[in-house]
């Protein structure tokens, strides 16, 4: 079967978010089983590691992003899949802004080699560009 936009489920709305956090949720139904399934997500998004506040409405954004897949792993945690929320650094993009520490090009192959390295791992987890667990 053929992944098609019009296949997945209407997201529910959200209002006031930097990034909608559904859109994750949307794309895990469209993911072959024994897939990989690899969101980004941020470091903004631990509830454990926000000590200086700040970036609200961004950070609130982020951990509902966690709070759908970790729903979603529960529901889901026996169909063989690779599930990554992904936290990739501070990036210079329109969103990270110019003083951002990575630039794309610094940030993507870290990502990529941690995701081909985590393929076949069931369950979710959550991590940072370079592989290491990033806290909730």
């Amino acid at each position: 079967m053929s992944w098609r936009p019009s296949a997945a489920p209407p997201a529910p709305p959200c209002t006031n978010c930097g990034t909608p956090p559904a859109g994750g949720w949307r794309s895990s139904t469209c993911t072959a089983p024994n897939g990989t399934l690899a969101i980004t997500s941020s470091g903004q998004g631990s509830v454990a590691d926000n000590e200086g506040g700040g970036f609200e409405i961004y950070r609130a954004s982020k951990a509902a992003l966690n709070q759908l897949m970790r729903s979603y792993a529960a529901r889901h945690h026996d169909d063989g899949r690779t599930l990554l929320l992904m936290a990739p650094g501070w990036v210079k993009t329109e969103l990270g802004g110019s003083h951002a520490r990575f630039t794309i090009g610094e940030s993507i192959p870290h990502l990529v080699t941690t995701v081909d390295a985590q393929h076949g791992r069931t369950g979710l987890r959550y991590l940072d560009r370079h592989g290491r667990t990033v806290a909730w």
